[in-house]
């Protein structure tokens, strides 16, 4: 970060009373977060299953209370740029946080706290959203575009994991051409039990795709 006045975390003694009310402080802090998020979030994954995590960090990104650790000293090592009293950072790049969010559907919300010019600390929120964006809204978990993921595979590394089967794994690494691929109930033959052609099948596919392809992974 560049031209931040951090504040110094003094060193002091603080009596068991005085203690407790700040630690009581901080914690229905945490709670009014989730509360207002639950009850303004147009989310129903945030609204109704409370798949939302709130923390709050002293100004070298330490959590003081929240849920996951702190990812926010990752964030800041990779930031160039200032960081001023108003500013909020929106990301849901699991690369830029040490992976404390898991997809695009988890935006991350980062807010500097200052007091008299100093950082102080750090409030945070990440949510699941149930539409991250894309050429259709929404899925009906029954037609996926492999093509929709080649954006992904040009940047970042990419597993892909998911509907995959014998019959369509060449047409989906062709597609979205991802570094490795997951593959476990397409090549069942009963929930839980492996199927050996099926497998074979699989492996054969891969293979194939793969002697062109970037595609070297199967787990």
């Amino acid at each position: 970060m560049k031209d931040v006045k951090i504040a110094e975390i003094p060193s002091i003694e603080i009596d068991p009373i005085t203690l407790d009310i700040i630690e009581g402080a901080l914690k229905n802090a945490r709670h009014e977060m989730d509360a207002v998020l639950f009850r303004t979030a147009m989310s129903p994954v945030i609204r109704e299953q409370h798949d939302e995590f709130p923390m709050i960090t002293d100004p070298k990104g330490r959590m003081v209370v929240g849920q996951f650790g702190s990812y926010i000293s990752e964030m800041m090592n990779s930031w160039d740029d200032t960081i001023e009293e108003g500013d909020v950072v929106l990301t849901s790049d699991p690369y830029k946080c040490g992976g404390a969010i898991s997809h695009i559907n988890d935006w991350l919300v980062l807010v500097p706290i200052f007091f008299e010019g100093e950082l102080v600390g750090w409030s945070s929120m990440f949510g699941h959203q149930m539409d991250a964006g894309g050429p259709l809204p929404g899925g009906n978990a029954e037609v996926w575009n492999w093509r929709d993921a080649i954006h992904v595979s040009a940047n970042y590394p990419m597993i892909l994991a998911g509907g995959l089967t014998p019959e369509n794994v060449i047409e989906a690494i062709g597609a979205a051409r991802p570094d490795a691929v997951d593959v476990s109930s397409g090549v069942e033959a009963t929930p839980g039990r492996k199927d050996p052609d099926k497998v074979k099948r699989f492996l054969d596919a891969v293979a194939r795709i793969g002697s062109t392809g970037k595609t070297r992974r199967i787990f």
